[in-house]
């Protein structure tokens, strides 16, 4: 069986295979196109000198990426919290 198929269970004729795509494999593509987006971004911008940057000053980047994303948690984890207490509310 190929990958991204699954057997038939009975709907296909008798030997048949069904073809899905998996969903993370859609998922998967749109992160990849957004990375692309950002690295394009970054090229058009600094052209590859990036590449050329000392291995310390990508890892301060990396830390001040991470405590950035670790910011933005906080302020989605507030929205999110409040949005379940709307949805908690509607429900009741």
């Amino acid at each position: 069986m190929s990958e991204g198929n699954v057997p038939n269970m009975g709907t296909e004729p008798c030997g048949a295979v069904k073809a899905e795509v998996p969903k993370y494999k859609t998922v998967f593509q749109e992160f990849i196109d957004g990375i692309n987006m950002r690295m394009q971004a970054g090229f058009e911008e600094y052209g590859d000198t990036s590449f050329d940057r000392p291995m310390i000053e990508l890892v301060r980047e990396i830390k001040e990426e991470l405590f950035d994303i670790c910011g933005w948690s906080v302020i989605l984890f507030e929205k999110l919290k409040r949005l379940e207490e709307k949805i908690g509310e509607v429900k009741e």
